[in-house]
Formats: C-alpha cells, structure tokens, sequence
C-alpha cells in the first residue's frame, strides 16, 4: 500500500498549482490551505509532492533540520500522520449543505465525537459521517477505498476542524485514527 498513487497523468490544475507555490508566485498560506481544501489530495508525483511539502512547511515558519519526512512505508493510504496511538488521517466532509445538515453543524465543535455508518448510495459504496447519530454528510468518493481499507482498524473519529464558507455555509473536517496494525 503506499500513500502515492500512481498515474500516467497527473491533475494539471494540481501540476500548475503546486508550480507557482514552488516558484514563490503564490505564497499565502490561508490562500494554499483554501486551495487544498476545495480540491482534495494533490493529485501529482511524489517528487513533486516532497518539494511543496518542503516549501509549504518553509511559509510556515518550520525549521527543515526539524522536520523529518517519514518514510513512504510508514504511510498508509489517507492516512499521513504517525503516532504513538496510530495513524491520523484528515477528510472533508461533504453533503453539508443538505437538509437540515446545518443546524446540526452550528452545535459541532473541535474534538467532538463522530460516527460513521457504511453504507451503498445508487450502488456504489459510501460513508455517512454522524453527530449524535444524525447525518451531517459522507465521507468524499475518493476517499473511501482508503477508509474501506482500514475499517477494522478504526479506533476513533472525531472533529478535526469546522470552518464557514463565504456563502455562510459551516462545514466539518473529520479525523480518524486507526491502529498501528493496519499497517502490517
């Protein structure tokens, strides 16, 4: 398994992105973390991927001699953060604008627990993501072989983050941890 899928053709947008943040034409990092969020995992190589990784945690303030990149074997697939407990993978949550979603979402805070219900919609597998056993969204299409892959490694999920989009619309970001035997 490893956290770098590949791919004959990487995402251009993704390519050209990650360009002008290398070449400093983009530098704002609340600018970078929007673009992230709004277009999922960065769909390009993993050189690529290592030389914004070095960039972006530079913008931050991060001392390189501080920061050791784990080994790709340590990765599994979504889930990119090792700890002493296991391993921490960040998602979206879609669907947020549907329903009374939203109501729901005003009263969800950081930490807060989650839940997920495995399910099928128009036959294909999906992932609703639950506060207090309510729907507030799925889990997104791409990310769901990475979360199936896991399923009975999971120890937790709770909230990562909340964040409000210009329209006023709040969304979640979840974050679940698996055992470190998922890896094995």
């Amino acid at each position: 398994m490893s956290f770098f899928k590949k791919k004959e053709k990487y995402n251009k947008k993704h390519l050209d992105f990650v360009q002008d943040v290398v070449t400093g034409k983009k530098t704002n990092i609340v600018e970078i973390a929007m673009f992230l969020q709004q277009n999922g995992k960065l769909d390009v190589d993993k050189e690529t991927y290592d030389t914004f990784a070095d960039v972006i945690h530079k913008l931050q303030n991060i001392e390189s001699k501080n920061y050791e990149r784990p080994d790709v074997s340590d990765y599994i697939s979504g889930f990119t953060t090792k700890t002493e407990n296991g391993y921490v993978g960040t998602f979206v949550v879609v669907g947020v604008g549907y329903e009374n979603r939203q109501d729901i979402i005003e009263h969800v805070k950081k930490r807060m627990p989650l839940g997920l219900n495995f399910t099928k919609f128009e036959g294909a597998p999906a992932i609703e993501v639950l506060y207090e056993n309510q729907i507030i969204g799925y889990i997104p299409k791409e990310d769901i072989p990475d979360i199936l892959e896991v399923k009975k490694h999971i120890l937790s999920i709770e909230v990562d983050s909340t964040y409000t989009k210009k329209n006023g619309e709040k969304g979640v970001y979840a974050k679940i941890l698996i055992s470190l035997m998922a890896n094995e």
